[in-house]
């Protein structure tokens, strides 16, 4: 986040470091997949760990080499996921291949953060619509919550961080205003007795 002091001039940047690796753990642990992407549509959260760092969609060359120049993902390549392709499906549902399997895929915006959610569950698992229906539902909205709470989370404590570098900010021009202050009444002073030492000297001359 960038810091400014109300008037339009740039002090510095706030970064804070968002550690999902609690939320990662949990959900490799059970049997429906997911996926996260940003608005960039590239996965930075997932269930299976080569999906990591890869795009839904093919990036330009242009765009790809722009997020390496800000080192959002140091030098990961960002290619397309492998064998990766989307079918109708009644909504809200698709059908979706990834790497040779066949997935019911469901899929929700944040635009808080400007990421995409997606659910898969395994197509071969399906044998009850209704309830698979019903437990997408269910896994999508869960896995929403805990990120938004991750999100809210995160927005706190850039606040705070942002106000604690606001108030030592101040802190700092108040000294460091204090210490010229100072530094300008020393040299008035000093001009006053050079003053009245050239004044001595040209009355002892007469």
């Amino acid at each position: 986040a960038l810091v400014s002091d109300g008037e339009e001039h740039s002090l510095g940047v706030i970064t804070v470091k968002v550690n999902v690796a609690e939320i990662e753990a949990f959900w490799q642990s059970e049997p429906i997949d997911f996926l996260i992407t940003d608005s960039e549509g590239i996965i930075f959260l997932a269930s299976q760990k080569q999906w990591l760092f890869h795009t839904i969609k093919p990036l330009t060359e242009a765009r790809r080499q722009a997020i390496r120049e800000v080192k959002r993902y140091l030098e990961q390549p960002l290619e397309p996921l492998p064998k990766f392709h989307l079918a109708a499906f009644p909504p809200p549902y698709q059908q979706a291949w990834l790497q040779d399997t066949h997935y019911l895929l469901a899929e929700r915006s944040m635009e808080e953060a400007g990421w995409e959610v997606y659910v898969l569950l395994d197509w071969q698992a399906i044998n009850r619509p209704a309830a698979i229906a019903v437990a997408l539902a269910t896994v999508l909205l869960l896995l929403t919550s805990l990120l938004l709470l991750l999100l809210w989370k995160n927005q706190s404590q850039r606040r705070r961080y942002k106000q604690a570098a606001m108030e030592a900010l101040e802190s700092k021009v108040e000294e460091r205003t204090r210490e010229l202050r100072r530094a300008q009444e020393e040299l008035v002073q000093a001009a006053k007795m050079a003053a009245l030492g050239q004044l001595s000297a040209a009355i002892n001359h007469e």
